[in-house]
């Protein structure tokens, strides 16, 4: 009897490997604390160029001067990591970021400029660098769940951050905004700083010249989905208020809108991410693809605050659905020893879909007007399902989602 019990307990299933050590502790911190760093930035920035005088055409170009660089740099990036270390582009990145705040407590446009392109590249190497360090830390079993976890401390600061620096400037006014953005930045370099050492992968051999191995092909379903996906955020929320006003509703009755958009999106982001490694990448995507096109359909028909917010959290939620498990997607698509340049291609991305969505639906709100302007939004997300089956073999048969 005592032989077959210790036969059984020898049988047993192995243990699940953790998810919460250490050093996936820090990188969500650094996480936290570099999506707080930029947080701080988005909307004091224009307020503060609108107090020295400059012009809304001067903000565009301000962001812009963040946005091409922190996009060309990306595959460069990439590289040093693989060449390099991960961990060593986050450190720097986080540092540069900390150290490029305090350019903003002198106004001079030129100088200006200057900040926002080592900005753009400092955020650049951030991104990169983190998400290589999530997928060398995060167990293979359970990546998607990771993952989630990841995105979700990332969100908390997306979400919170921002109304936190408007309610400092008034008692601490722009110069005590930028130092503490510049302490951020710094802490996040300290978290960095913290982490143990991770394994470097061998470096990847020479192919296809120096040019064409800046780009990581695996990497561009993931990218191609995440674009899709990402695309209409800005028609969601930056164009909200005035679809509103356009509507007839009450401006001051969308925080509702936004607080109930922000809980729905944090509080189930996480268990996709692990429900994700339950039923594959592409069941998770392809839901969340298809709640965010209902979403985008009803803020078309939406004629009151209640139809307008439960619009918005179908459309968080689709968000919330889809997001880790592309990047999980993206992690599991990659050899470890390219798993720098497929993170850079793989973050391209949400930056050219940032800096893009808000140009392309203003214009169709010109051109088309605001209800034709979301069902048109609502094509991003019907295309990412088309993509996705497709190409739904590759989400399947990942070759490397087991390292």
């Amino acid at each position: 009897m005592a032989d077959t019990a210790l036969l059984s307990e020898g049988m047993a299933a192995p243990a699940r490997p953790r998810v919460r050590t250490r050093a996936f502790v820090l990188v969500c911190l650094a996480g936290f604390l570099g999506a707080a760093h930029s947080s701080l930035l988005t909307p004091i920035l224009p307020l503060f160029i609108q107090a020295q005088g400059g012009s809304p055409v001067f903000v565009g170009v301000v962001v812009a001067a963040f946005s091409a660089p922190s996009v060309l740099m990306r595959p460069f990036l990439g590289r040093v990591v693989d060449t390099w270390s991960a961990r060593g582009v986050l450190g720097l990145g986080s540092l540069a970021m900390g150290l490029a705040s305090f350019g903003y407590l002198v106004y001079y446009p030129l100088a200006l400029l200057a900040v926002r392109a080592v900005h753009g590249v400092a955020w650049a190497g951030f991104n990169t660098g983190s998400n290589v360090l999530l997928a060398r830390i995060a167990p293979a079993e359970r990546r998607g769940e990771a993952v989630g976890y990841y995105v979700t401390a990332q969100g908390v600061a997306f979400a919170a951050v921002p109304a936190t620096a408007l309610w400092l400037l008034d008692p601490l006014g722009f110069g005590g905004v930028f130092l503490i953005t510049a302490g951020s930045g710094l802490l996040t370099a300290a978290v960095v700083l913290a982490m143990p050492r991770q394994a470097q992968p061998p470096a990847p051999p020479p192919s296809g010249g120096f040019w064409r191995g800046l780009v990581e092909p695996s990497a561009l379903l993931p990218c191609a989905l995440d674009f899709l996906g990402k695309l209409p955020y800005a028609a969601s929320s930056v164009f909200i208020p005035l679809y509103a006003t356009y509507r007839g509703i009450a401006v001051e009755s969308l925080l509702y809108y936004f607080l109930a958009c922000g809980i729905a999106g944090l509080a189930v982001r996480g268990w996709f991410g692990g429900w994700s490694d339950r039923i594959g990448r592409g069941w998770s995507i392809a839901l969340g693809t298809s709640l965010s096109c209902v979403g985008l359909l009803l803020i078309a028909q939406a004629a009151d605050i209640v139809t307008l917010t439960l619009a918005g959290v179908l459309f968080q939620i689709g968000q919330a659905a889809a997001s880790p498990a592309v990047l999980a997607l993206a992690i599991d698509r990659s050899r470890p020893e390219r798993r720098g340049a497929a993170m850079a291609t793989y973050s391209l991305a949400f930056q050219v879909a940032n800096g893009g969505g808000g140009l392309l639906w203003g214009t169709l709100i010109e051109q088309l007007g605001y209800r034709e302007m979301y069902l048109a939004a609502a094509l991003a997300p019907l295309l990412a399902l088309m993509l996705l089956i497709r190409s739904w073999g590759a989400t399947r048969r990942a070759p490397h989602a087991s390292l």
